[in-house]
């Protein structure tokens, strides 16, 4: 071949590129408007039937040859024809018969291949390097690519699509001439493409074909085809020290700093290396002194000021050597003979320095020979162990109070004769449980007994029974009246206290008062009650409703005894004491005149009558009572009541 006829080939082949790069536009046209008409039910339901004109400023011939493909395409794109008719139709009101379409739904037979080699895309791919898109691939025929009689020329087209666009509007295209005895590579040059998401259809045509207008043999697809991003060089190895976070494609460049040397770094270890920049665990130190534990100073004893005395303390001095920096752990035990331990304790201590160790194992069971052991460890393993001697602990008498007679005191008269005494239950305040005590107060005549020879018995007697507890001031009475006989003069008085201990013993005390003699006198009459001497018998208090007091004091006069309206008449004042210190009182003027008969007369004073005995706080309370007979100034004689406790 001439060089002009090269020249000519060369600007025909670019001629034919650029039509059918205009035909392939065309072509993705009428496929993207044939999307829309496809689904259009309006045009073609119904039995309708639509034809498409196209008009184009392409020559007549690259047209031709471009329905014609379509036309030989239809079986494979047969949607593709079915919505071109209605397409045209609409657009040009003719038909494709006036391009040389005809028969465009005809059923008739395919012609047959009578190629003798097949042909196909054995692969494809693509780069987009300075905004230049290129697609390349290979080839592949079952024939020999050796002989020239069997292969043919090939035409592969790429075809490029706007993937981000409804329609998918073609953005360019181009083709590759192939020839078997130069490669079965190809490569295909489209250019710069915008920057955006790319699909790229890639059809292999045999070349007689092609220029035929015929139909591609064989067709791929590339999806997601995108720009790539900007290429920015640099250290991408963040442990660099010229690391640069922007870079995406490492050139090379990282810079480190000095190679570490490893070794032992420290100076105390035997193989210290001073060249060493990093330790390797590699250090060797001489051997260290084991931690070494003494417990001196042993100590084992009951606690003083424990009642039960079932408390044992245990005490010792803990002395480490070579253990700093260690905690030592301390167990200490109480143990018998032949069994477990049954009480533990322990604790966590610094092995740097001596400890005083002490513990108390409150609460012992009574036993005999009671072991401490002491353990000392390090991380589990035992450092020294010691027992210390036995320890007993034995069974406590329970602590009882003793009835003691605090004090006592006789009075008489003419006729009669009363004792105020004042019993506790030890020496000092307790909260120990008391004791019922019996109280008898008897008289007989001098000489006489219960019996014996002279066994006469009291001419008269009386016995209270009271609940003793504590150590508090609670003075009681007891009274004999009326026990005078004419024929006797002298008179013998016993009082008893009997009770029984908390071992089942009776116990007792007695006072007696012997040969007391009482004088008879002429009944004195009811003419003056004033001259009467008045003499308080009891006075008790006892405790109502929790907050209130009433007081039951019991007087009479040495006046006739059998005459009820032979009265005397007084005036009282009450000076309360609470926990031992004044409280509250009330003087003679507040509180009224009250009447007092030869016989007992008993005046019940309640809050009513005394407002300060209502309403009261907790705590310990009695009174100091005094009275006046009418018209005298000062009292007769002071009169202590019993001590009473309030717990509101």
């Amino acid at each position: 071949m001439s060089q002009d006829d090269e020249g000519g080939e060369s600007s025909s082949r670019k001629d034919i590129i650029k039509e059918l790069k205009d035909a392939a536009a065309l072509i993705d046209a009428v496929r993207e408007i044939s999307k829309d008409v496809d689904e259009n039910t309006v045009l073609n339901g119904a039995g309708n039937e639509t034809q498409v004109t196209v008009e184009t400023t392409l020559e007549g011939d690259l047209v031709d040859r471009a329905i014609e493909s379509v036309q030989r395409k239809a079986d494979n794109i047969k949607k593709l024809i079915t919505t071109l008719i209605p397409v045209f139709l609409l657009f040009t009101g003719g038909s494709l018969e006036a391009f040389g379409i005809i028969d465009i739904f005809s059923d008739g037979d395919e012609i047959p291949d009578s190629r003798d080699c097949n042909y196909g895309i054995d692969w494809v791919d693509w780069t987009w390097e300075d905004d230049e898109l290129n697609v390349f691939g290979g080839l592949w025929t079952d024939c020999d690519i050796e002989s020239s009689d069997t292969l043919d020329n090939m035409v592969v087209m790429a075809n490029a699509f706007d993937a981000e666009t409804p329609n998918q509007e073609w953005v360019l295209g181009n083709i590759d001439l192939f020839n078997w005895y130069q490669d079965s590579n190809f490569h295909i040059e489209l250019g710069d493409a915008p920057d955006r998401q790319i699909e790229i259809w890639v059809d292999l045509f045999i070349q007689e074909e092609f220029d035929d207008g015929g139909t591609p043999i064989a067709q791929e697809q590339l999806v997601g085809v995108e720009k790539p991003i900007e290429i920015v060089m640099g250290c991408m190895d963040s442990e660099a020290e010229n690391y640069d976070p922007d870079a995406n494609q490492d050139d090379g460049s990282c810079e480190y700093p000095p190679e570490e040397i490893e070794g032992c770094t420290d100076s105390e270890a035997d193989n210290y290396d001073d060249e060493a920049t990093e330790d390797d665990g590699s250090c060797e130190y001489p051997p260290e002194e084991p931690c070494e534990i003494e417990i001196t100073n042993h100590y084992r004893g009951h606690v003083a000021d424990d009642e039960e005395q079932d408390a044992i303390l245990i005490a010792f001095r803990v002395i480490p050597t070579n253990c700093e920096d260690e905690n030592l752990k301390i167990d200490m035990e109480l143990y018998q003979n032949g069994y477990s331990s049954n009480y533990t304790h322990d604790i966590i201590i610094e092995g740097d320095d001596e400890s005083d160790v002490s513990h108390i194992f409150d609460g012992v069971a009574v036993g005999d020979s009671w072991i401490p052991k002491v353990t000392t460890s390090l991380d589990g393993d035992v450092l020294e162990q010691v027992n210390f001697w036995g320890i007993d602990v034995e069974e406590q008498e329970s602590e009882t109070c003793e009835i003691n007679l605090f004090d006592i005191d006789i009075q008489f008269n003419n006729t009669d004769a009363s004792i105020g005494f004042d019993i506790d239950c030890g020496e000092q305040s307790n909260d120990l449980d008391g004791y019922n005590v019996s109280v008898q107060f008897l008289v007989y005549e001098v000489n006489t007994t219960n019996s014996g020879p002279n066994a006469t018995g009291p001419l008269q007697w009386v016995t209270e029974t009271y609940y003793i507890q504590g150590y508090i001031d609670d003075v009681r009475f007891l009274s004999l009246d009326d026990f005078l006989d004419s024929s006797i003069t002298h008179y013998d008085f016993y009082w008893y206290a009997i009770w029984e201990d908390n071992e089942g013993n009776p116990q007792y005390i007695e006072r007696t008062w012997m040969n007391i003699e009482f004088e008879s006198e002429e009944p004195i009459g009811c003419d003056d009650p004033s001259i009467f001497n008045i003499t308080s018998i009891s006075a008790i208090f006892t405790v109502v409703n929790n907050t209130d007091i009433h007081l039951e004091w019991t007087l009479e006069h040495d006046g006739p005894s059998n005459d009820a309206f032979c009265i005397d008449w007084i005036e009282i004042e009450i000076n309360l004491y609470k926990d031992g210190n004044p409280y509250a009182s009330l003087s003679f003027d507040e509180l009224g005149s009250w009447g007092v008969s030869g016989s007992a007369t008993e005046l019940t004073i309640t809050p009513e009558e005394a407002d300060i005995l209502g309403n009261l706080s907790s705590g310990s309370y009695d009174a100091l009572l005094k009275f006046w007979e009418d018209g005298e100034t000062n009292p007769d004689s002071d009169v202590f009541t019993n001590s009473i406790t309030i717990n509101t």
